[in-house]
């Protein structure tokens, strides 16, 4: 447990944006659908497309899922 409590700091505090499977790292999510349905319900915004890849900022991440 404290090992991923180190891992999710790295990754929020990284200074970069975070990719989706960083993002269902840090908040549980097992399913990429969960994560899409996250977004079609405004519960969590995509920062930027690069191509077909999302990515999230971290500061809203940390906001949304109390880390």
């Amino acid at each position: 447990m404290e090992d991923r409590k180190g891992a999710n700091q790295d990754l929020l505090s990284s200074g970069r944006l975070l990719t989706a499977a960083e993002v269902m790292f840090l908040g549980c999510i097992k399913s990429q659908t969960t994560l899409i349905s996250m977004e079609r319900n405004g519960e969590i915004r995509v920062a930027r497309r690069i191509g077909n890849q999302k990515r999230y900022s971290p500061t809203h991440i940390r906001k949304v899922l109390g880390l």
